[in-house]
C-alpha cells in the first residue's frame, strides 16, 4: 500500500514524478540552481535559467515532503516546477493533469472537475486554444 503523508497525497507517487521530472530536465542540461528572486524573466531568453530554477524546486520537493508542515510547500513546489515546464515546452498541461490525478486524492481530482466543468458551462468563457 502506498505511504500517505495525509489524507490529501500520496508523497510515494509525488516523489517518483519528481524523479522523472528530474531527469527529463537534466536531459536538457538543467541543473538544481535557485534563480534570482527579485528579477523578472523572459522566455525564451531566460529559458535555461528558469529549467534551473525548476530543477531547484524538484530538489526542495524531495527534502520538504515528509517534514511537519512540509506537504503544501512541497505541493506549491511541485505545481509551480510543472509550470516553468509546461511554459519550457517539456511538458503539456494534459500531462500535468494526470500526472497530478496519481498523487492526488480522490476528493481533490473532483472538486477540480467540478470547477472545470463550471468555467466550461460559462458563456463567458472560452477555451485559449
Amino acid at each position: 500500500m502506498p505511504m500517505r503523508v495525509s489524507s490529501r497525497m500520496n508523497s510515494r507517487e509525488m516523489l517518483a514524478i519528481t524523479d522523472r521530472y528530474a531527469a527529463l530536465l537534466e536531459s536538457n542540461g538543467a541543473v538544481p540552481r535557485r534563480v534570482d528572486v527579485e528579477r523578472n524573466f523572459r522566455l525564451p531568453a531566460d529559458r535555461m535559467v528558469l529549467l534551473n530554477h525548476a530543477r531547484w524546486q524538484l530538489e526542495m520537493v524531495r527534502r520538504v515532503v515528509h517534514r511537519l508542515g512540509g506537504e503544501s510547500t512541497a505541493i506549491r513546489l511541485f505545481g509551480s516546477a510543472q509550470g516553468l515546464m509546461v511554459a519550457a515546452g517539456l511538458l503539456t498541461v494534459a500531462e500535468t493533469w494526470r500526472e497530478n490525478a496519481q498523487w492526488l486524492d480522490g476528493a481533490s481530482v473532483r472538486a477540480f472537475d467540478t470547477a472545470i466543468q463550471e468555467l466550461d458551462q460559462e458563456p463567458s468563457r472560452a477555451d485559449c486554444t
